[in-house]
């Protein structure tokens, strides 16, 4: 006969499995498992969107040239001054070509 459990009881067993090596263990594991799914889903993003951004044209030379500027005007402090109009915004379609 399986008869419902009290209030009490519950808390109990719950307090028990909390202490439980074995629930360490697979909590561990389940902890790891959704890391590594986790970067899986990183990098199939990278993926997608290095895919699109080669298709608009873009290639490492360029970003690697747009850092080198970045980095000079970081030097002689030209990213401290003040601009006086709103800069322009864009999409992300803009940006990478995308429909």
């Amino acid at each position: 006969m399986n008869e419902r459990m009290t209030d009490e009881q519950v808390e109990q067993e719950i307090e028990n499995l909390r202490k439980s090596p074995y629930v360490k263990l697979a909590k561990k594991a389940e902890y790891i498992r959704n890391q590594r799914r986790q970067r899986m889903y990183m990098l199939r993003y990278y993926d997608k969107k290095g895919r699109a951004m080669a298709e608009a044209g873009i290639t490492m030379e360029m970003l690697d040239m747009l850092a080198y500027i970045q980095e000079q005007k970081e030097k002689t402090g030209a990213l401290r001054t003040i601009q006086t109009e709103e800069p322009p915004t864009f999409t992300p379609q803009e940006v990478y070509g995308l429909k």
